[in-house]
């Protein structure tokens, strides 16, 4: 009550608290966005809105509790929700401080925080109206006062977005149609679900049944929501096959419990089985933004006009969560493009390496390679590719994105030892076409190489390798470049320097609103593209 009564007899010191906090929320917001390295711009914005009608609430709270009159009331209900939604970031950034952890850390502590906040002063509030407008009795109150509670709990864990209903209360099931990738001599059938469970695959073929499992050591693996699954190549081409799972419930004396066992509807798998021309859908750069990517990726699917999907990095802004990263933003849009019918090859972008879980996915998501390697070699009809890892868009010793723990100039040296191997063999003679795959381009803009080009972030040029690079695939004979990385309208360059075309292709625009993709034809000695958009039309 003394808190209450200084803010009666001193009403300027709550003003001056008010102006102070509202000024150091905004200056947050607004000039240190990338302090919010895991939300993206509609996430903050949903997050600052909520916040602003959920504080807005205890300002009218504490306007009325101080006697203030309708007109004030209303006034400081607007300020004080503002306040609020100031305050909330900088408390996260404070804790991040405090901890000296990063900021998905301290997310659970925040949300935690708050509802304790709100908590308090509903129910306080509920029991003084309730009684003195209401004449409820004390029971009563404190019933409605406990569910209050209780649904504060449920917004505060799931502002917005409905996550924790969303993933904790809903029935087992698929998240993802069966993504076919190219492992090794085989391939790997990879699919998420709703919680965690084994995995298998039943191919049947030749009036036969085989089934395969996800499996480690002699064990099914169960206690993820991503399953992989290898099955030889011959199995799989030109066979039918479902997918299914078992849900796992826990582990209890010595005995592990399973529960719903799902089965998905029958697919038939082929690899390409033509003779010389080739088309193949590039998908990259979504960035966390799965929806407008999904709905973009469905309209080149339906086409029909591709022999392969190519997933060519950045397929999430960061990796910290299994669900959100991995299977919506991966696993799921390989699913839509391929479905399940055509094989997958992927390589990583500079974002594939940033976020808590970025190994999940590399040690998850196989390539042709034996070692497990994101550069390889492949060949389609008449078509050789040459897939190309360059890792970060950064020198080694960016501080301010990798801490000094990554040693990408090691790597870069390791894949061109390897490139020079492929250069002396020359695997790549007597196709018709010959192309690099690469998430970052060779050609960045009109007569600028990916060694000429100076970084937007930190003015200088990241150049390590890359004329080497850029020299191999002239010696190579490489008539076509095709990256992701630059987010333009896809479009081709050049340099005066180089032969080849560099196609950059893929990315999110429009304030991450809408996505676009591209497949590109290599039909009668012709290289072309298309590019389908999850906007009405291509």
């Amino acid at each position: 009550m003394k808190f209450v009564s200084l803010f009666r007899k001193i009403p300027w010191v709550f003003y001056i608290l008010q102006a102070a906090v509202f000024a150091a929320g905004v200056a947050f917001v607004v000039l240190l966005p990338d302090v919010y390295i895991n939300w993206d711009t509609r996430k903050v914005s949903g997050y600052l809105v909520g916040l602003l009608l959920v504080f807005a609430f205890v300002g009218y709270v504490l306007a009325d509790v101080r006697g203030r009159k309708m007109a004030l009331c209303v006034v400081e209900t607007v300020v004080f929700g503002v306040i609020g939604a100031g305050l909330y970031p900088l408390f996260h950034l404070l804790l991040a401080w405090v901890g000296k952890v990063g900021m998905t850390s301290v997310m659970t502590a925040a949300e935690v925080a708050l509802l304790a906040f709100l908590s308090v002063c509903t129910v306080l509030t509920f029991i003084k109206s309730s009684r003195d407008v209401f004449g409820l009795k004390k029971k009563v109150t404190e019933g409605v006062a406990l569910a209050l509670v209780c649904v504060f709990l449920a917004v505060t864990i799931a502002p917005l977005g409905g996550t924790f209903f969303r993933r904790y209360f809903r029935s087992y099931d698929f998240l993802t149609e069966p993504s076919v990738y190219v492992s090794g001599d085989g391939y790997a059938v990879l699919f998420g679900t709703t919680g965690p469970g084994t995995g298998s695959v039943t191919i049947r073929k030749d009036g036969a049944e085989k089934t395969y499992y996800d499996e480690d050591q002699g064990v099914q693996r169960f206690h993820s929501q991503i399953h992989s699954v290898f099955v030889p190549k011959d199995e799989l081409d030109g066979a039918t096959y479902y997918i299914s799972s078992k849900q796992t419930l826990n582990s209890e004396d010595h005995c592990l419990r399973t529960g719903k066992e799902i089965k998905s509807k029958n697919y038939v798998f082929h690899s390409y089985t033509g003779t010389g021309d080739v088309s193949f859908l590039v998908v990259s750069d979504n960035q966390g933004t799965p929806v407008p990517t999904w709905k973009a990726v469905e309209k080149a699917s339906k086409t029909k006009q591709y022999d392969f999907v190519l997933m060519l990095g950045d397929q999430s802004e960061m990796y910290n969560d299994v669900e959100e990263n991995i299977i919506d933003s991966f696993l799921k849009v390989s699913g839509i493009a391929s479905r399940g019918e055509m094989p997958v090859y992927a390589t990583m972008g500079n974002h594939e390496f940033r976020g808590m879980i970025a190994p999940d996915l590399w040690k998850t998501i196989p390539t042709p390679s034996k070692d497990g390697e994101f550069y390889y070699t492949f060949s389609v009809g008449d078509a050789f590719f040459t897939t190309l890892d360059f890792g970060t868009d950064h020198d080694d010793d960016y501080e301010e994105k990798y801490g000094g723990i990554v040693n990408f100039n090691a790597y870069k040296d390791k894949e061109y030892e390897w490139l020079e191997t492929v250069m002396a063999e020359k695997p790549y003679d007597g196709y018709r076409y010959n192309l690099i795959l690469s998430h970052i381009p060779l050609v960045f803009d009109e007569n600028v190489t990916a060694y000429e080009q100076v970084c937007s972030e930190c003015k200088k040029t990241h150049d390590y390798k890359f004329k080497e690079f850029c020299d191999a695939a002239e010696t190579m004979g490489v008539r076509y470049v095709v990256s992701g990385h630059t987010h333009s309208v896809p479009r081709e360059v050049k340099s005066d320097k180089y032969s080849y075309t560099n196609l950059q292709t893929g990315s999110y625009y429009a304030g991450r609103a809408h996505f676009r993709n591209s497949i590109v034809h290599l039909v009668d000695g012709e290289i072309t593209f298309e590019v389908y958009s999850s906007e009405t039309g291509k």
